[in-house]
This record gives C-alpha cells, structure tokens and sequence, in this order.
C-alpha cells in the first residue's frame, strides 16, 4: 500500500511538472517577443492571426513533429535525470524513469497533435513526420474549452494538452461564456 502511495505522488508530481513543461513552452517561447526560439515564435503569431482569420491557411505550428516532440523530452527529461543523480538512483532505474518519461511526453504530444488538429479543423493527412493520439470526447472537450479560451485571451491559458498548471500560477481564463468555433 505505501509503494501504491508513492507511486501515485511521483506519478502526481510529474503530471504537475509536465503541465509546466507544456505552460513554459507555450508562455515563454510561443508568446514571448524575446524567445530564444524566436522561429516557434514566429509561426506561432501567425498561427494566432490565422485563428483570428487575419490571415489565409497557415498550417505550420498546429502540432509538434518528431523532431520537436523528441527536443522537449530531452529538455524536460534534464531536472529528472538530475534529481536522479542528486537522490542517487542505480543507472537501470533511472534508464527505465527516462524511458517511461519519454513515452510520457510522446503521448502528451501525441495527444495535444489530435487535439489541435481536429480544434484547427485540419486534417492528419496534410501534416507530415508527426503522430496522433486518438482521444476520448470527454478529453477533447475539455481540452477545446481550454484552448478556445486561450485563443479568446492570449495572454491565459498557456496549458494546452497538461491542464492545470494555469489554475497554480493564476494564468487560468474562464471563458465568460461557452462559445462554439
């Protein structure tokens, strides 16, 4: 029973700590003028003004491929293999923390690449060297209330496919009412 316990804290802990991986990435390198990947930036303002039908068709930036998918589960899989060492884990456990960790971050990208698709009103055919995450109804409403009020307040609701870290930080926006696309 306490090995259950614990493993639902860890399990609890890094779902917080993924839900800041996704706030981070969303609020400090999609929406800052100063990014230090100011190319995500800048598909990233277009992506806005192509919601905002500003602008005509613009694709890119509506989900992560491959490469960017492996990047983030590198970077966010650093603090974790450095408490590893701090906490002096055994090199087969902390193999096998990073792998889980890395499925983990797939299936968020996984999941936030179907969601974002389909919210765009794009299809999986158009989009190349990607994945997709089939997800249930429930999942996919809450997650379009979440992001459609991102979009409604750009400068809110910086969780996209990791709920919940928006609420701790006070970047959280409750729509005033449920608008449909």
């Amino acid at each position: 029973m306490v090995f259950v316990s614990i493993l639902l804290l860890l399990l609890f802990g890094w779902y917080i700590y993924m839900s800041f991986v996704d706030w981070f990435i969303h609020k400090h390198i999609l929406h800052n003028d100063q990014s230090p990947i100011m190319f995500l930036r800048h598909h990233h303002r277009f992506h806005h003004l192509y919601f905002d039908k500003v602008i005509d068709n613009y694709d890119y930036g509506i989900t992560f491929d491959n490469i960017e998918a492996s990047v983030i589960a590198l970077f966010s899989g650093l603090p974790i293999l450095f408490l590893g060492v701090v906490f002096g884990l055994k090199l087969p456990y902390m193999v096998c923390i990073l792998l889980i960790h890395v499925i983990g971050v797939f299936l968020g990208v996984g999941i936030h690449n179907q969601f974002h698709t389909t919210f765009h009103e794009r299809t999986q055919s158009d989009i190349k060297n990607t994945f997709f995450v089939p997800i249930p109804q429930w999942l996919y409403t809450l997650l379009h209330t979440q992001h459609l009020g991102h979009h409604e307040n750009p400068h809110a609701n910086y969780c996209i496919s990791w709920l919940g870290f928006d609420s701790l930080v006070g970047t959280q926006h409750i729509m005033k009412e449920d608008k449909k696309d």
